[in-house]
């Protein structure tokens, strides 16, 4: 199952099938059981084909967000630490990456607003 806010509307895929549904997207994902939800929606919403669920997702497709900030969690890799660590020897924080690395529990991150996000439009593949 896959889900896909474009500008017409959510777009839901499953099992070769698709569905438009209308609802906001905050309203739709912040749903308690959203693969429950979905899986019985699907006959109150406009089925659409293939070829159109296609267009929609190489034409209008949006970011994946509605109202919600975007935070990040710690440093994923070795390697990034490092590489962070080495970008902020001058300012004094260097150690700052260190530290979250090796934190017990990660630190969060402010990564961006709503409005700032853009979509990766890439084909599926099938």
């Amino acid at each position: 199952m896959r889900l896909y806010r474009t500008k017409k509307g959510n777009l839901l895929e499953n099992q070769e099938k698709f569905w438009l549904f209308e609802k906001g997207w905050d309203e739709l994902i912040n749903r308690n059981d959203l693969y429950g939800y979905l899986v019985n929606a699907v006959s109150g919403h406009k089925e659409v084909s293939a070829l159109e669920a296609a267009h929609l997702m190489e034409q209008d497709l949006l970011a994946p967000i509605g109202s919600q900030e975007v935070w990040a969690a710690g440093v994923t890799y070795l390697r990034s630490r490092d590489a962070r660590m080495e970008e902020s020897k001058e300012s004094g924080g260097a150690s700052f990456y260190d530290k979250v690395y090796a934190a017990e529990r990660p630190e969060l991150f402010f990564k961006s607003q709503p409005h700032r996000v853009a979509a990766i439009i890439s084909t599926p593949s099938r």
